[in-house]
């Protein structure tokens, strides 16, 4: 290890081992990723210095995109899902690398090719791409989809902690980032920053606690876990983004390595990363049918063609697509299409397969109560739509005495019977008549059936 000259106004920290020639002159191998993943320095210079980084890493990437997609999109009809994570990680990386190098340069200094430097960077970046093939497990297929949610949300935990760890170990090799602790305060700012953007964007469900709506096991874990995340995340963003002006205050600039590109990619490791991609050659026919053809269920419902859509699903079985599939619309969320009510009518009129009805009668039951309750004011068409519908249903399908959310429906509307300041139109008030009717009749004959007997 060099040491510097120590200068009274120059902040001093130590350089970086160079990479010896031989070492570069080794190509990287399969096990310099493996070694790479695990944060061993060497592996992480050479693979600095090589110069076909890049090209692995989105082969990589690539083969990771499968693992994230073979059974959760069509790839057929809609291929660029296996892009998105090349476009993702492109724009971070890039965001990630301005960072460190306007630490890494310090506020006086500029260091020259800073476009030049970044596809070295971002080959770094990159190689962490084997961690998501963690994601390929398909625990839908073994577990409900309670379950199935909750070891996801696990999985994706570890991984993110594991590259957030990796990645902080990088920089600290490369470009020398000392002490340790401005290299853990830029990446974890970068990281939760990036964490709370994603979460705003996702399509999570919202309508818990303002709507009413009843929430599946799988929406109600994915909705906790989102609520934590954002509670925890946003007040240490402030302390982070506090911590980072530290940093700046501090202005130790670090000593990044020379990214001479002399370092290449061993035949192996191309084998490697090809049959990583081409694997799913072999796995794509057995999960790829039910995508299709729950792709094309979906672009129906979404133009409208419902009729089409229930006779497609009706003709074909449940195992017949993804398993814990939830068809559209997804009421658990702030815009859905089409309406549940659409749906139900036509369900109504043109019967489909007992498992279609079963699966939107389920939707519709959860979908009452964030609409016929005393929290939201319902218009009159909404309402007549509503009362329709569960006027041509029997009211077991609908109503449960056990449960709590179905008596807030038939309090509300019974409340709305007597409600003398609402006026409501004569066809709307002799639909709800009729259905409070039923329900009235419906409690009457529980209350007279023998209570069950207790051993």
């Amino acid at each position: 290890m060099e040491t510097l000259n120590e200068s009274a106004d120059t902040p001093q920290c130590p350089q970086q081992v160079p990479l010896p020639e031989a070492s570069a002159s080794d190509g990287v191998s399969p096990g310099t990723i493996v070694a790479y993943l695990i944060g061993n320095e060497r592996a992480i210079l050479k693979i600095a210095h090589c110069r076909n980084s890049v090209g692995l890493g989105a082969l990589l990437v690539l083969s990771a995109g499968f693992a994230r997609e073979y059974d959760g999109e069509d790839l057929l009809h809609e291929p660029w899902h296996l892009l998105i994570p090349h476009a993702a990680s492109v724009v971070t990386a890039f965001l990630l690398y301005s960072l460190v190098r306007l630490i890494a340069t310090g506020r006086t200094k500029t260091l020259p090719g800073f476009f030049a430097e970044f596809p070295a960077f971002l080959g770094l970046y990159w190689m962490t791409a084997p961690l998501a093939w963690i994601y390929a497990i398909p625990f839908e297929r073994r577990m409900s989809p309670g379950d199935a949610m909750h070891w996801n949300l696990q999985l994706l935990g570890y991984v993110s902690v594991w590259r957030v760890v990796l990645i902080t170990r990088v920089i600290y090799v490369v470009y020398g980032a000392r002490p340790l602790w401005t290299v853990i305060v830029t990446v974890l700012l970068f990281g939760d920053a990036v964490m709370l953007a994603a979460i705003r964007f996702l399509p999570v469900p919202v309508l818990h606690f303002m709507g009413g709506v009843r929430l599946t096991e799988s929406e109600s874990i994915l909705q906790m876990n989102t609520m934590v995340v954002q509670l925890i995340g946003y007040p240490c963003l402030l302390l982070l983004l506090l911590t980072q002006i530290a940093v700046f205050v501090v202005n130790v600039p670090w000593s990044p390595i020379d990214f001479y590109s002399t370092g290449h990619v061993r035949r192996s490791t191309w084998i490697v990363a090809t049959l990583a991609v081409l694997m799913w050659l072999a796995v794509l026919p057995h999960t790829q049918p039910e995508q299709q053809r729950r792709h094309l269920v979906e672009r129906k419902l979404l133009a409208g063609r419902i009729s089409d859509a229930l006779r497609f699903m009706s003709a074909h079985t449940r195992t017949d697509f993804p398993p814990h599939w939830s068809p559209p619309p997804h009421i658990a969320l702030s815009k859905s299409s089409p309406s549940i009510t659409d749906v139900i009518t036509v369900v109504l009129s043109e019967p489909p397969a007992d498992w279609v009805r079963d699966v939107y009668m389920e939707a519709f039951r959860r979908a009452l109560p964030a609409v016929l309750t005393s929290h939201r004011i319902v218009n009159d068409q909404d309402l007549l739509t509503y009362l329709n519908i569960l006027d041509q249903l029997p009211v077991q399908e609908w109503y449960s005495d056990d449960d709590w959310r179905s008596q807030e429906v038939t309090e509300f509307l019974q409340n709305l019977v007597s409600d003398k300041d609402r006026k409501l139109p004569p066809d709307v008030r002799s639909s709800l008549k009729r259905v409070v009717g039923k329900v009235d009749a419906m409690k009457a004959l529980l209350r007279t059936q023998p209570a069950p007997a207790v051993d």
